[in-house]
C-alpha cells in the first residue's frame, strides 16, 4: 500500500521536474535570441547636396538624417579621403587635387557603440583648357601658334599663379611656350576665363602632339 501510494506521487514529481527543465531552457533559447539593452549601435545617415564637383567648390555633408535606436548620438566624426577630418552633425569641405574621394562618417552612441558609411564624391578640374585655332608662322623665326580658351569653373584665383605652355610634339620633344614678345610663360596674363595666342618656336618639319597646362596649383594635357 505504501509503495503503491510512492509510485503515485513519484510520477508526476518526475513530470514535474521535466516541465519545469523544458520551460527553463526554451526561455534560455528566446533569451540568446534577445539583444541586451543598449546593444543596438547606432545608423549613420550622409546627406550630400552633390556628388560631382569642381576642385575648390564646397562639398555640404549633412548627417542628421542618423539616429540610435535605443539611446542617442553623442559624436560624428568625418574623413574626407585627402587627409583631413571633421566633426560634427554637418560639414563642409573643399577638395583641392581631382579624383575620387571616399568620404566617411563614423557615429558613436551613448552606449560607446559605433557605426560608419560612407560616400563616394568625384572631384573635377575647376579650369578647362580649349584650343581654338591653330597655325604656323613668322616673327622674325619659324613659329607654331595655338589660340587657347580657359573658361574657370570653380575658384581657381587665375590673376595670381604663375602658368606655362608646352607643346610635345610626335618625335618625342617638347617646346615651351612664349607670347608676341617672345616673354616666358609667366609674364602671360591671365584672369577668370581668358583667351591667349601662345606662340611655340617648333621646328617646320616636326608635328605637335598635345599641349599641357600648369600653373601653382594645376596641370592639364589637351590634343592638338
Amino acid at each position: 500500500m505504501e509503495e503503491s501510494r510512492s509510485r503515485k506521487w513519484i510520477i508526476p514529481s518526475i513530470v514535474a521536474v521535466i516541465v519545469i527543465v523544458v520551460v527553463v531552457a526554451v526561455a534560455g533559447i528566446l533569451m540568446l535570441g534577445q539583444e541586451p539593452e543598449g546593444y543596438e549601435p547606432p545608423i549613420p545617415d550622409i546627406d550630400v547636396d552633390m556628388t560631382t564637383v569642381y576642385a575648390s567648390i564646397p562639398v555640404h555633408f549633412d548627417a542628421s538624417g542618423s539616429y540610435d535606436p535605443d539611446g542617442e548620438i553623442i559624436s560624428y566624426e568625418w574623413f574626407f579621403g585627402d587627409g583631413t577630418t571633421d566633426s560634427g552633425e554637418v560639414a563642409d569641405h573643399a577638395f583641392d587635387v581631382p579624383g575620387e574621394y571616399e568620404v566617411s562618417l563614423r557615429i558613436r552612441d551613448n552606449d560607446d557603440n559605433e557605426d560608419v558609411v560612407s560616400v563616394y564624391i568625384t572631384v573635377e578640374n575647376d579650369i578647362s583648357l580649349t584650343i581654338t585655332d591653330s597655325g604656323w608662322g613668322w616673327l622674325g623665326f619659324g613659329y607654331y601658334w595655338l589660340d587657347i580658351s580657359m573658361t574657370n569653373h570653380g575658384n581657381y584665383d587665375a590673376s595670381t599663379d604663375y602658368i606655362w605652355f608646352e607643346v610635345e610634339v610626335w618625335e618625342g620633344g617638347a617646346y615651351a611656350g612664349a607670347d608676341e614678345s617672345g616673354n616666358s610663360p609667366d609674364t602671360l596674363t591671365k584672369d577668370s576665363s581668358a583667351s591667349w595666342t601662345v606662340y611655340f618656336d617648333i621646328p617646320i618639319d616636326e608635328i605637335p602632339k598635345s599641349l599641357s597646362y600648369s600653373d601653382l596649383g594645376h596641370l592639364i594635357e589637351v590634343d592638338i
